[in-house]
């Protein structure tokens, strides 16, 4: 049996890839990851449409609430995933004023709903004041695919989707 005694793991261009502290914790300083959310809310003004987010919270600066490392777009709001592995996504959007009808929110990846390759969360009856909708979902991704959140009121063509709402994600491997 042998040991390997090392702190730091670099690649030959210097960046560190991995690094071993003291208690045996293995950190990784640029794995891709995300949350961001609203500065303010957003209005919706279609029915049985699905809806673009248009996450822009961090845009201006960074903070311990929306960041992102690596793969979020601010002008697009789209996130085009920096390396191949399996990543996990969340969402959780508050939807106000919709009048009837069912609601629903997709984690959508490459622009595909069909097949059942987007992750569907759906509420039926919602309340009139606000609606909380959330889920997340793990997806096998390509380097370049893209992962984007949509909304949808079935009835309702004046809503909106407010500012506590938030979309995070992280690669797991």
């Amino acid at each position: 049996m042998s040991t390997l005694f090392v702190n730091n793991i670099k690649h030959t261009g210097g960046t560190t890839g991995l690094t071993i502290d003291s208690g045996g914790r293995v950190l990784q300083p640029s794995v891709p990851a995300f949350r961001v959310g609203l500065t303010a809310t957003q209005s919706i003004t279609n029915a049985n449409t699905n809806t673009l987010v248009e996450w822009n919270e961090g845009t201006s600066s960074e903070s311990d609430f929306c960041f992102t490392q690596g793969g979020f777009s601010w002008s697009s709001h789209i996130v085009t995933v920096p390396v191949a592995g399996v990543y996990s996504f969340s969402i959780l959007l508050r939807l106000d004023s919709i009048g009837s009808g069912n609601c629903n929110a997709k984690i959508v990846k490459n622009n595909d709903v069909t097949s059942n390759r987007e992750f569907l969360s759906i509420e039926g009856h919602p309340s009139s004041t606000y609606q909380t909708v959330s889920g997340s979902g793990i997806f096998k991704c390509s380097a370049s695919d893209t992962i984007k959140v949509t909304v949808y009121a079935e009835s309702d063509s004046n809503w909106t989707v407010d500012f506590n709402s938030v979309f995070s994600g992280h690669l797991i491997g």
